[in-house]
């Protein structure tokens, strides 16, 4: 099923952001984005967590231009190093 062209749509594939979400929003529709966070070159953490956000926003708000477009971005860091998604389970808990 494919969205529709107008409404709210979540660019983010996150159980977390859509329950978040549908404690103030009825309906939306969720459309994850295409954006390879690897390509971003932001090496400064918020500026990083800002750029991927907006570059989910435009990817998925080029799609769907008429729609309400919800993106954000969660990393993690300490200091100023920033550290990637975990490819696994055993990779998150080597990472902490």
């Amino acid at each position: 099923m494919h969205p529709p062209e107008t409404g709210i749509i979540l660019a983010s594939a996150s159980p977390r952001r859509e329950e978040l979400l549908r404690k103030v929003v009825k309906s939306f529709r969720i459309v994850p984005s295409r954006v390879d966070e690897s390509l971003i070159g932001e090496t400064d953490p918020v500026h990083f967590a800002e750029t991927a956000a907006a570059l989910k926003a435009e990817d998925v708000g080029g799609r769907y231009p008429d729609a309400i477009v919800l993106a954000a971005d969660t990393i993690v860091c300490l200091g100023d190093r920033i550290f990637g998604k975990p490819r696994d389970r055993e990779d998150a808990a080597a990472t902490l």
